[in-house]
């Protein structure tokens, strides 16, 4: 929590529009420790607290969306920032679908975890978002059961066979049930599943179908940068920009 307050001042850059933001990540920890419960209204919307566990997901996903995603979405695309579709892969409990919801037509949320997906469904309903699709399911390079191991943001898949089983798919076919022609913005953060995942889009990546792709690259998972990067160029794709997140989390920004 202390490394999050430092960044979160560092990359407030002193705006008058971060007071709430940062607000919400100085009194985190003290809701941590009186063990807060109940619905706690945020910068992005309403959210269910149900547990301290929820409460640590939410606030570091808040913090990675508001002084991470939205302040480098706000320097590569024009104002006002505005898109029609957006996937959000690896929503957990839906800090960054709540953000981005208010600026767009569309969001597809994917999260694999029952209890993540169980708080990304109450928090829809409660902000009465419309315009956001959750969908319980791992995307994957193939259409199969995998088995998922941590907790709330650090739900990650694994190849032991104890653990949570959620059905995997790739994100050509559940972006083909969804009837989606284009997407504007698609997120991927999966806690080192990154490659999986990309080489569950071929289609998708093939006709340049998605704009613009956020990709965080879990090194402490044995992904590399150049792995995503690899990926990537060869279906024409270049990297515009790159933030080094903590914890050795660079998030990768990749563009036609």
């Amino acid at each position: 929590m202390i490394a999050i307050s430092v960044h979160a001042i560092r990359r407030s850059a002193g705006a008058y529009q971060n007071l709430g933001s940062l607000f919400m990540i100085f009194i985190a920890p003290l809701m941590y420790v009186l063990r807060f419960r109940g619905e706690l209204t945020t910068p992005v919307g309403k959210v269910r607290i149900t547990t301290n566990e929820s409460l640590r997901g939410f606030v570091y996903g808040f913090f990675k969306t508001q002084f991470w995603y939205l302040r480098k979405l706000h320097k590569l695309v024009p104002r006002p920032l505005y898109f029609h579709t957006v996937v959000d892969v690896g929503a957990c409990v839906g800090d960054f679908t709540l953000a981005i919801a208010k600026k767009c037509e569309k969001v597809i949320a994917i999260e694999p975890g029952t209890e993540n997906f169980g708080g990304l469904c109450t928090n829809v309903r409660i902000n009465s978002l419309g315009n956001v699709v959750p969908i319980k399911a791992a995307a994957h390079n193939s259409c199969e059961q995998v088995v998922l191991d941590g907790n709330s943001s650090d739900l990650h898949v694994v190849s032991s066979t104890n653990g949570q089983s959620a059905r995997g798919e790739t994100l050509d076919e559940i972006v083909l049930k969804q009837g989606i022609e284009k997407i504007d913005l698609m997120k991927v953060d999966v806690q080192g599943h990154e490659t999986f995942v990309l080489d569950g889009m071929p289609q998708m990546l093939k006709d340049h179908r998605v704009g613009l792709i956020i990709i965080e690259v879990h090194l402490k998972r044995h992904i590399s940068v150049s792995d995503v990067s690899l990926i990537m160029t060869s279906y024409g794709y270049r990297l515009i920009a790159r933030d080094d997140y903590l914890f050795e989390q660079p998030q990768l920004y990749f563009g036609i």
